[in-house]
């Protein structure tokens, strides 16, 4: 991804520092072994260079999620260089009914997200799709028979959340057992989308207020999970 700015939520893609995250993984990490990716990822990024990734605090968040709602077809927008496809993709591997579809608008690293989900073995849970959410609409439906999502990961540029909601919304992208999953509603921060899901009439909305990756409880963040108002969260 790139020179991130965390205030502002935009992005200049910084290829030498894909670069080099992937020259440290394909250096230290076990071929095979997403755990092993996962933790030598981590490590670059608390060591060598801030990335942002969900990242190792607020990835087991989105994990007990996932756990508690069992989605079977996870679509995740923004994938980076595939942490997260990686972390969550292998936490549903023992499924054989589920597949992460991670959607990714920059085609460079699309490819890259194969590339290192294959190297951490889970090149058969992952489905890549490049462009946005609208472009891959009919990718899902008319390619992968996919018309309603059971989880949707927002995790891209973070003005986008709420158009790409809208647009999911209105496109019946959501069935009444979907939950949405928003990272970084705080830090760079989504204003609009957090302010529109807690007033939303049809979505009961939870914000876990955890802290930015890789900032050693230094920074705020937060995750924002919705479902539909049929299956509230519990407070």
């Amino acid at each position: 991804m790139s020179t991130e700015n965390k205030k502002q939520g935009t992005m200049v893609i910084d290829y030498e520092r894909v670069n080099q995250v992937l020259k440290y993984v394909y250096a230290n990490a076990i071929e095979g072994d997403a755990e092993s990716v996962l933790k030598t990822i981590d490590t670059f990024c608390y060591e060598h260079q801030w990335c942002m990734n969900v990242g190792d605090v607020k990835g087991p968040i989105v994990r007990d999620v996932i756990a508690e709602h069992k989605p079977k077809v996870i679509v995740e927008l923004g994938g980076y260089y595939g942490y997260s496809a990686i972390m969550f993709a292998n936490f549903l591997k023992n499924d054989p009914d589920t597949i992460y579809y991670t959607i990714e608008i920059n085609p460079i690293l699309a490819c890259v997200i194969e590339k290192t989900t294959r190297f951490a073995g889970l090149g058969d849970k992952v489905r890549v799709l490049t462009g946005n959410l609208s472009q891959n609409l009919e990718v899902l439906k008319n390619k992968y028979g996919i018309s309603q999502v059971d989880m949707l990961f927002l995790d891209h540029i973070k003005d986008a959340y709420l158009s790409d909601f809208l647009l999911a919304e209105e496109r019946c992208l959501f069935h009444k057992n979907t939950v949405i999953v928003a990272d970084n509603v705080i830090t760079p921060g989504a204003p609009d989308y957090l302010a529109h899901l807690m007033d939303h009439p049809r979505f009961s909305s939870k914000l876990i207020k955890t802290e930015l990756e890789y900032s050693f409880g230094m920074e705020e963040d937060g995750i924002l999970v919705s479902v539909p108002v049929q299956k509230p969260i519990a407070v």
